[in-house]
This record gives C-alpha cells, structure tokens and sequence, in this order.
C-alpha cells in the first residue's frame, strides 16, 4: 500500500492525474475486496471462530490508525 501511494504522489506532481486516480482508486477497491472476502468467509457458515473475529479485529485496527493517522 504504501508504494502505490508514492506512485499515486509522484504521479500527481507530474501532472498525470489520470494515473493517480487509478492508482488511488485501485487501491480503495483492493482494500475493500480484502474487507468483503473476511465478511463473506465469517458469515458464510454461521458460526465464527476467535481467529475470524481477531481477524475483523485486525481489519477494524488497521482503519481506525489509518483515518487517524493517514
């Protein structure tokens, strides 16, 4: 992730916004997918383990850092 977002910088400052918005928005919808599959794998069964809900736990961490600290 923070590759792309060094690409998707120095895209911007080269004036190719074209390549930074696919590039930020590449990313957004990775993360999301990953963010999906976890939900879908958790309640597919209908029951859940602990190493499903640390999982989500992980997910929910790793948001709330990065909207506090981009």
């Amino acid at each position: 992730m923070a590759h792309e977002r060094v690409a998707a910088i120095g895209a911007a400052m080269a004036h190719r916004l074209q390549t930074s918005f696919n590039l930020a928005v590449g990313s957004a919808l990775a993360s999301i997918g990953i963010t999906l599959i976890a939900g879908i794998t958790t309640l597919a069964t209908g029951k859940t383990a602990v190493l499903q809900g640390v999982v989500h736990l992980v997910i929910f961490i790793a948001y709330l850092f990065l909207t506090i600290v981009p």
